[in-house]
C-alpha cells in the first residue's frame, strides 16, 4: 500500500471512529435521562444498545491497530502520535484524531456521571428497602480522628402509634 492509499484508509478510518464515538455519546447521552426517570425495562434497554455500540467502537479500535501495524507502527507506543509526524503533512489526520479524543473524554465524562446517578439511586433503594425492611437505622459512614472509617447510626421514625 502506497502512503497516499493509506493515509486515505487511516481518515475515512477515523471518521467511521468519530460516527460511531458520536453514537456512543447520544447513547449515553440518552441514557442519562432515562436513568433518571427510573424506567427499569428502558434502563436496561439503554444499557444493551450501549454494550452494542461499544463492541462496534472496540472492534473498530482494533482494524485501526492492525491498519498501523502493517506501517510497522506499535500501537503500544503511541503509533497514532508516530504516524501523525511521519505521513501527516496537511494536518487532517491530526484533527480527526484529536476530534476522536475529545468525543471519546466527553463519553468519559458522561459515563462518569451517569455512574454517580446509578450509586445515588442505589443508595436511596438501600435507604427505602431498610425502612421497608423495618430496619430504621440508617449508617452513615463517617472519619474519626485517626482517619479510621466508622458507622455513624441515626433513627428515623415514620410515625408512632
Amino acid at each position: 500500500m502506497n502512503t497516499h492509499e493509506h493515509i486515505k484508509k487511516i481518515y475515512q478510518h477515523l471518521e467511521d471512529e468519530i460516527r460511531q464515538v458520536e453514537i456512543l455519546k447520544n447513547a449515553l447521552d440518552q441514557e442519562k435521562d432515562i436513568l433518571n426517570q427510573g424506567n427499569a425495562k428502558e434502563i436496561e434497554q439503554s444499557s444493551a444498545n450501549k454494550i452494542q455500540v461499544l463492541k462496534i467502537i472496540e472492534a473498530s479500535e482494533q482494524q485501526r491497530i492492525q491498519i498501523l501495524s502493517a506501517l510497522n507502527l506499535n500501537p503500544i507506543d503511541s503509533a497514532m502520535d508516530q504516524y501523525i509526524k511521519a505521513f501527516d503533512s496537511q494536518g487532517n489526520i491530526q484533527k480527526k484524531w484529536h476530534t476522536l479524543l475529545e468525543i471519546m473524554e466527553q463519553c468519559r465524562i458522561s459515563n462518569e456521571a451517569n455512574h454517580m446517578i446509578i450509586e445515588i439511586n442505589q443508595q436511596r433503594t438501600q435507604r427505602t428497602l431498610n425502612i421497608l425492611q423495618g430496619n430504621n437505622n440508617n449508617q452513615q459512614n463517617t472519619y474519626e480522628s485517626s482517619g479510621k472509617k466508622s458507622n455513624y447510626t441515626t433513627r428515623q421514625t415514620i410515625a408512632t402509634a
